[in-house]
């Protein structure tokens, strides 16, 4: 794959694995430094994903800056479709509901990769159609203070 340049989102070990680089290594690298100042948000939301059928389960957290940790794999239909999906964003509609968008990157068949949002109520588990294929239920739970 030269030539071929592949971006993604750090999130979860991967993140936190480069932010402790950046506290080791001091102020002398500004991109890292900058990475290492956007932990400072804290978790508003966990949320958890459990596929009803297959394949698919995921959890993390919707964080106070509006980013999503957390990830996941899906596989349904007897392997036939594959995908990692990864949070990208999520926002709070009102007091009761919130949308949360997913990355959903498909290793098999070769579809191109694309963003889904949903909206969920907070409490659930809600039961959802992901990628208009897979049934799926999202529960999101509120952090308790200080937690």
């Amino acid at each position: 794959m030269f030539g071929t340049a592949v971006t993604r989102q750090l999130t979860g070990r991967a993140r936190l694995a480069l932010i402790i680089l950046a506290a080791l290594i001091g102020p002398g690298t500004p991109a890292l430094t900058a990475t290492a100042a956007s932990a400072a948000t804290t978790p508003v939301y966990t949320f958890t994903v459990a596929d009803v059928g297959q394949g698919f389960h995921e959890g993390g957290a919707l964080l106070s800056d509006g980013t999503v940790s957390g990830g996941g794999e899906l596989s349904i239909f007897n392997g036939t479709v594959i995908a990692s999906i990864t949070g990208v964003g999520w926002q709070q509609v009102d007091p009761t509901d919130v949308t949360i968008c997913f990355n959903l990157e498909f290793l098999r068949p070769p579809i191109p990769a694309h963003i889904e949002c949903n909206t969920v109520p907070v409490g659930g588990p809600t039961k959802v159609q992901l990628a208009g294929i897979a049934e799926t239920l999202v529960r999101v739970t509120p952090v308790a203070a200080g937690g």
